[in-house]
């Protein structure tokens, strides 16, 4: 290069359109985080011609450059001249080595770590099927975009997901018509700070939803003792409508094995076990048989319960239990009712529990029950 003249920089390549958003290789203003962001959008299909194309490029580089990189140039002592072509290849690397990095981390994980999940459904969506699928270590597994999603008859199957860092799958938007089953979902080791609450499966939006045949477990996290320590097995709020959860367990979460806020909800044969209050009721729910095990704090503000329900003094919701099953080696209330009255209706009850357990605890007068053989302690 003569002397006096500054280095040209690396003209921007052109765009190769890959999978279903293009990656514009060479680009001198390429970013990590523009290049995360491509990695999350390519899918599988894409990310494997990302990568196939960067190894073409790098063959080329090597082909072409006497030293590609700083830290394996001889001694200074013994140095030629860089030919100026050299130099700009050696600008063109940069960002094709944070193509390399990180596109790589997006074949691992599908999404930049720490905000979305490893499989995002975005856009109109109508018969999906997704699975059988194994994840490990991602933020989330599955979920759907928050604006713009219109997600219909989505079935989900035969998802395991491990050592999770926030949750399994979480649907919200235009959400309709999905079967969640035969799945397994695991927290990682390491309990949550905020804001990062663990759940894992959370249902934000929605109607018509199925979720069968699975389990749940390890959603934990940790806070200062005087807040309310939250994590959940399976999460539905009020913005959702039509819940049928059968054949579930959900254990070992902070907070609930399920808290569900969702109208028209029915559960049979659900269990829920070492969680601080195992089911959380917020509406009327319908369930066939359930089956309460150990009540574990981990920490936080608040009581425990096997079953804690949230009455309302307008509208009191109606729990119905055909076959309440519990299982306690240590003493806890099965039953606790708050904020106002509620109405209860169970057929039968299995209760094994020591003694200095309470079977239903409620303030308000004005609650109802009707309660089968067996529902004493």
């Amino acid at each position: 290069m003569r002397s006096g003249r500054a280095d040209v920089p690396c003209r921007p390549a052109r765009r190769d359109r890959i999978g279903a958003r293009g990656v514009p290789f060479g680009h001198p203003h390429l970013t990590v985080e523009r290049i995360q962001h491509h990695g999350e959008m390519l899918g599988d299909r894409g990310i494997f011609l990302a990568i196939q194309r960067i190894e073409q490029i790098k063959l080329f580089f090597l082909k072409t450059m006497e030293f590609p990189l700083a830290d394996h140039l001889p001694p200074r002592s013994l140095q030629r001249p860089i030919p100026r072509s050299t130099r700009l290849i050696n600008l063109c690397l940069i960002p094709i080595t944070f193509i390399m990095v990180n596109v790589a981390n997006a074949q691992n994980r599908f999404a930049v770590p720490g905000t979305e999940g490893a499989v995002v459904l975005r856009g109109r969506i109508d018969g999906k099927r997704i699975g059988p699928k194994k994840i490990k270590g991602a933020y989330r597994a599955i979920e759907t975009e928050k604006d713009g999603a219109e997600i219909k008859n989505l079935v989900i199957d035969g998802l395991v997901a491990e050592q999770l860092q926030r949750e399994g799958i979480r649907l919200r938007g235009a959400v309709e018509n999905v079967t969640i089953r035969n799945f397994t979902l695991t927290h990682s080791a390491t309990p949550n700070v905020p804001p990062h609450l663990p759940e894992g499966i959370h249902i934000q939006a929605g109607r018509n939803i199925v979720i069968e045949n699975g389990t749940i477990s390890g959603f934990q996290m940790t806070m200062p003792p005087d807040k309310y320590w939250n994590g959940d097995g399976i999460a539905t709020e009020k913005t959702v409508d039509g819940v049928t959860i059968r054949n579930v367990t959900s254990n070992d979460n902070t907070d609930a094995g399920f808290d569900l806020k969702s109208s028209n909800t029915t559960l049979d044969r659900v269990s829920a076990s070492g969680n601080k209050r195992n089911f959380r009721f917020w509406e009327s729910t319908k369930i066939g048989t359930m089956t309460v095990g150990e009540i574990v704090k981990r920490g936080g503000a608040y009581g425990t319960a096997g079953i804690w329900i949230k009455g309302h003094a307008g509208k009191p919701p109606v729990i119905e239990i055909d076959t309440l099953i519990v299982r306690l080696t240590q003493p806890g209330t099965i039953i606790q009712v708050e904020d106002g009255p509620a109405e209860i209706r169970i057929g039968r009850c299995d209760i094994q529990a020591p003694a200095g357990s309470r079977f239903l605890a409620a303030g308000d007068k004005q609650m109802k029950k009707t309660l089968g053989p067996g529902c004493r302690v």
